[in-house]
């Protein structure tokens, strides 16, 4: 356990500690005087001696400590949350074997938790599958405090990555659970007979073209693409074009848009689903780039419009403004932009996916004082003002 001042310079609100000093040293008694005969004959400078007393001794010791302790609030004190200081987390996947994690793991002491949501106890049932690893483990990592060791037990292969190597704040021990061979008997199947496939019907993509009066040198390239598409599969690809103003089919799943901006009807078209390329080279650009030239320079950006996907290609389809027109995979580019982006992989062997140390975005977990301090300064406020409103013996 530690403390900490979160705005240390609101200790200077201690030297007001001197005023309820001498407020109290300079304060005259209400005494009132009477006179003696007998002091006529006493000389004038023969006086009594005064010596430093203060009357009301409690009084001042509440004040001094009403005023020490607004001091103390203003500086804003803070204690370390984790009393115990640092301990081990032992956090296991629930598709681990519990009694080969607590072999390997053999004396080591710490507290055992499920890695699953709110990370309950080990003595609790096993946590339903699946459940998104990499993300449990980035949460872990920041709500348990930096001083804490942790050690992750998971199985040799990893459901529900997100793409990408796990970061955390910390470093980790990274615990490898491979499958016994009771499990692996009981996943076992007997090989399925071998049969013929069946032969399929190769699926047709069917693409509209909707071009507008001014849009005729660009109509070629764009039946060239198609043409290309459907060297390999003949018949794969079904181009349907006509004018602007007709609509675009229910079938069809891309659209070549040379007409300059998209219509009401086919934007409405793209939000249902569709995907639309359009040329555009004269205005600025949303969205993500999906394709650069040699220099970095953006030839096609893509923005998400309902459910569909609107591209846009920066430059006209000449070869002067676009020279990878004239290229051999020209078409192949153009499949691209319309395709899926590539997802990334949700699936790795743990052998792979050991944590990195990045940097730690977390705070340590801490508590408060302001809460306190303000009951105790409430209650010393009362205490003043019954010792400083009650009535005094006569003296």
């Amino acid at each position: 356990m530690s403390l900490a001042l979160l705005l240390p310079l609101g200790l200077f609100a201690l030297a007001a500690l001197i005023v309820p000093i001498l407020i109290h040293l300079l304060r005259r008694p209400e005494h009132q005087a009477t006179d003696f005969a007998a002091l006529r004959w006493v000389g004038e400078r023969m006086r009594p001696r005064r010596r430093l007393r203060f009357d009301d001794p409690w009084l001042l010791l509440v004040r001094l400590l009403l005023i020490a302790a607004i001091a103390l609030l203003l500086a804003r004190p803070v204690l370390d949350r984790d009393w115990r200081g640092a301990r081990t987390w032992i956090a296991v996947a629930p598709d681990v074997d519990l009694n080969a994690a607590r072999a390997q793991l053999g004396d080591v002491e710490g507290e055992w938790h499920w890695l699953a949501p709110g990370f309950p106890a080990i003595d609790s049932a096993a946590p339903a599958l699946p459940v998104a690893m990499a993300s449990l483990a980035r949460e872990l990592d920041a709500i348990v405090d930096a001083r804490a060791a942790l050690i992750l037990v998971v199985p040799s292969a990893i459901e529900d990555l997100d793409g990408g190597r796990i970061v955390l704040g910390r470093a980790v021990d990274w615990r490898i659970i491979e499958p016994t061979a009771a499990e692996l008997s009981a996943v076992a199947t007997p090989p399925a007979p071998v049969l013929p496939a069946p032969v399929l019907p190769a699926p047709v993509l069917h693409v509209a073209l909707r071009y507008g009066a001014a849009s005729e040198p660009s109509l070629r390239y764009i039946r060239a693409v198609v043409a290309a598409w459907n060297t390999d599969a003949p018949g794969a690809v079904v181009l349907d074009e006509a004018a602007a103003d007709v609509a675009v089919g229910a079938d069809a799943k891309w659209l070549f848009w040379t007409a300059g901006n998209l219509s009401a009807a086919a934007e409405a078209w793209v939000r249902s689903g569709g995907r639309a390329l359009t040329i555009d080279a004269a205005k600025q650009y949303e969205g993500s780039v999906r394709w650069r030239d040699e220099n970095g320079t953006a030839i096609a950006h893509a923005r998400a419009i309902g459910e569909g996907q609107h591209i846009v290609l920066t430059r006209d389809l000449d070869p002067q403004a676009l020279p990878q027109l004239l290229e051999a995979d020209f078409p192949e580019r153009v499949r691209q932009l319309f395709a899926d982006a590539p997802r990334a992989p949700t699936r790795g062997l743990a052998s792979g996916a050991n944590p990195r140390v990045g940097s730690r975005s977390s705070t340590p977990a801490v508590f408060s004082l302001d809460a306190l301090l303000a009951i105790v300064i409430a209650t010393l406020f009362l205490l003043e003002r019954v010792f400083a409103t009650r009535e005094r013996a006569p003296r």
